[in-house]
């Protein structure tokens, strides 16, 4: 069994590369890289290493920036039942109709109405108190759902500059192992050692 790939290891692979890296067009829309990340072909992928990250990522098929910082906010223990509603959503609701409160909703259609990160609890809540403020009323029962909603979720949020900085990470790793496939493999062999089982 291999050691897991630690932060500190991956920025080592990285420099590693760095030389060869400079050479390739990086970019954060290569389509062969999200297709690995798809197929859930992450060993060696700092922070989705694990099977069940790998089976996650197989589902959420994340294609640009945005969904992969998703599927890393997914990575939380926590949060594994709310990959299926941002599935479903993703399915079903592509009007991005979630509540039915249209200032809500922007704040929602980047996560397929699942509230993933404390800065859209925050701004969902900005923005409700500012539509009760000009005397929206009607909104009232409506809000106070939300916000205990968003309360009761409070303990999974994760802070998007935190989990984005992690997804850009996790792509540049991927994005290496699929264009400087064999000097991935020699570093991640080397600082990735077998341990006994």
């Amino acid at each position: 069994m291999k050691e897991r790939m630690t932060e500190e290891k991956a920025l080592l692979l990285i420099a590693g590369v760095d030389a060869a890296l400079k050479k390739c067009d990086f970019n954060y829309e290569d389509k062969a890289t999200y297709q690995l990340l798809q197929r859930g072909d992450t060993d060696g992928i700092f922070f989705l290493e694990g099977a069940f990250n790998q089976f996650d990522l197989c589902q959420l098929k994340p294609s640009n920036l945005q969904q992969l910082t998703a599927a890393c906010a997914f990575s939380h223990p926590l949060t594994n039942d709310l990959i299926y509603k941002y599935l479903k959503n993703r399915e079903i609701r592509s009007d991005g109709d979630y509540y039915g409160i249209p200032e809500v909703d922007e704040v929602l259609r980047e996560t397929n109405g699942i509230v993933i990160y404390k800065q859209q609890a925050d701004e969902i809540t900005s923005r409700l108190d500012k539509l009760l403020e000009e005397g929206r009323t009607e909104l009232e029962p409506q809000a106070g759902f939300i916000k205990e909603d968003l309360q009761k979720h409070w303990k999974w949020l994760v802070n998007r500059d935190y989990i984005e900085r992690r997804a850009k990470l996790v792509y540049r790793l991927a994005y290496i192992k699929v264009h400087l496939h064999d000097e991935f493999m020699k570093l991640y062999e080397t600082l990735c050692k077998e341990t006994e089982s």
